[in-house]
């Protein structure tokens, strides 16, 4: 790989310019396509609105809009990618720079979401197009505007002549004004890819690149990303810059970023499955000791979030890929809804908690899971007779066997002493059982817990 090469923003330069290089959000391009399928270019909404977290492709989705409001020779809603405005427009997709696009303003509403500065945009709406039919508007971080900023651009919006387009671009569609959204008349919401399509993507550039790389690397990395398509591009580059020699390998990842992969987290739940302590407490222990505990346990949920949806035959998700159907199925069709139920119950806690008692919460976690599947199988001892302790094994016959003692990470574990140190924290929630806590669980899923 060359030295120029290296230095090259991937995340601008794989910016896609039209639908078809937009991965992850089929659904959303079938809209959009609908939406722009008219013969009179006029025709074309006025007012959209485009929700979805940071770094997913919302502002992209925008300005690919954009080309086709510009087209001087649009067809059915498609950008002929021909005239002089799609190849300015095409430079504005993948840089961001409107400079020789008089009829297009992007405002950044974070940094300007007083009302003084929201008024001052919708003056414009009154100047005409200089070079095409439309003056286009972008909001970008619209959540950021004050509600009397909202207010008055909504009095705008009403006020505002044929030729004006708005977009809002949005993180959090709940802090604007549902007067505004029912303002519009294309309303989109952008998802973060699947694990197939993004990793995909990343397979393309490296052979486009000519660089070297290992799946299983692409995959740690797209996982470390959080799926999100412009910070794994970015960490991609950081680690085809530092290792241009080797490339894309797991080695190189692992030397940039303290990955956690998805086969930890499999591994954890996979423990948790067959009841293996040692091994359970010694991957939780090596995670943990990396620093990226939040990331750890955001994908433990979101594992496990859709574990839940395949365990119940629930497949058609979008954003679950049929690897993941397959992989997550064996593990979590062998889990019962009480453990599923006492699981996203036990995960949520652990995440609200402090990072530095995780290690001993996942712990817990293992020994409750374990109480309870016991009271479960097990009945309850009649009067008179011994009982074991949960967590500590039983030696038979009366006698107790000494407390058994792991070492994980040269750190000395008394199996006992942990068991009598969370006693208080055990709460099981022992009716909650088939398809009520199915519903309970995946009625309250957010595009944030499944994707």
């Amino acid at each position: 790989m060359s030295e120029e090469t290296t230095r090259m923003d991937l995340a601008r330069r794989y910016r896609p310019s039209t639908l078809e290089g937009y991965i992850g959000n089929e659904k959303v391009a079938r809209s959009v396509k609908e939406a722009f399928n008219v013969e009179d270019s006029f025709a074309y909404p006025r007012k959209l609105f485009i929700a979805g977290e940071t770094g997913c492709g919302k502002t992209t989705m925008a300005r690919i809009l954009v080309r086709k409001y510009m087209c001087e020779n649009p067809h059915h809603g498609e950008a002929c990618g021909e005239c002089e405005m799609c190849h300015r427009t095409e430079h504005y997709v993948r840089t961001g720079d409107y400079s020789d696009i008089d009829d297009v303003v992007e405002v950044d509403v974070g940094s300007t979401s007083g009302i003084q500065q929201i008024k001052q945009v919708a003056e414009q709406f009154n100047d005409m197009p200089v070079i095409s039919n439309y003056k286009v508007f972008i909001f970008d971080e619209f959540q950021a505007a004050s509600d009397k900023a909202q207010d008055a651009l909504l009095k705008a919006l009403e006020d505002a002549p044929d030729y004006v387009v708005v977009m809002f671009c949005t993180t959090d569609r709940h802090m604007v004004k549902p007067t505004i959204i029912g303002r519009c008349n294309l309303d989109l919401t952008i998802r973060r890819p699947n694990i197939d399509a993004l990793l995909g993507l990343l397979v393309g550039i490296c052979r486009a690149e000519g660089v070297k790389y290992e799946t299983t690397a692409l995959r740690d990395l797209c996982i470390y990303s959080n799926f999100i398509i412009r910070q794994t591009l970015q960490n991609l580059e950081a680690v085809l810059t530092t290792h241009p020699e080797s490339g894309a390998t797991k080695k190189a990842v692992e030397d940039v970023f303290d990955v956690v992969s998805e086969e930890d987290i499999l591994k954890v739940f996979r423990c948790l499955l067959s009841g293996d302590m040692t091994t359970y407490m010694a991957t939780v222990s090596r995670i943990t000791e990396k620093g990226n505990i939040q990331l750890f346990l955001r994908l433990c949920e979101t594992i496990l979030m859709r574990g839940v949806l395949i365990s119940n035959n629930i497949t058609t998700v979008e954003g679950i890929s049929s690897t993941e159907i397959e992989n997550y199925g064996r593990i979590f069709k062998k889990f019962s809804m009480r453990d599923l139920v006492m699981l996203t119950d036990g995960f949520r806690s652990i995440r609200r908690g402090s990072d530095y008692t995780v290690f001993l919460d996942m712990v817990s976690l293992m020994y409750k899971l374990q109480e309870s599947r016991s009271e479960v199988e097990t009945p309850k001892a009649d009067s008179g007779t011994s009982a074991t302790q949960p967590g500590i094994p039983s030696t038979g016959k009366g006698k107790s066997k000494s407390p058994k003692v792991i070492d994980v990470n040269n750190s000395i574990i008394n199996e006992a002493k942990v068991s009598e140190a969370i006693t208080e924290s055990r709460e099981v929630e022992k009716q909650r059982l088939s398809n009520e806590a199915v519903v309970g669980l995946t009625e309250n899923l957010t595009a944030d817990d499944i994707f």
